[in-house]
């Protein structure tokens, strides 16, 4: 596969119907889980309990937001990579 057709392909992805309703979907959801997972841990009466479970929501996060967030910027390395490099004006310089 090229870099051309990985681009157009991730660039349909992150501007079809599905994909964005997938990301809604897993935004809420996530944000439940945390809230669910936030107020288990405060209940916790063993503090290294609880900041460890702490440490698991804020990772799982973390992959969740990786997953979400990587075709869009894949897109736009692509597209950064895919633009001719641009030279630098070259000019006599000097005033006369």
């Amino acid at each position: 596969m090229t870099h051309n057709q990985e681009r157009e392909d991730l660039d349909a992805l992150v501007k079809s119907p599905g994909w964005l309703r997938v990301k809604q979907w897993a935004t809420t959801d996530l944000q439940a889980r945390m809230m669910q997972a936030t107020e288990g841990a405060a209940n916790l009466t063993d503090d290294l309990a609880a900041l460890n479970q702490l440490r698991q929501v804020i990772a799982a996060k973390r992959a969740v937001e990786v997953v979400l967030h990587w075709p869009a910027a894949r897109v736009a390395t692509l597209t950064a990579a895919a633009e001719p490099e641009r030279e630098p004006a070259l000019s006599r310089g000097g005033g006369r």
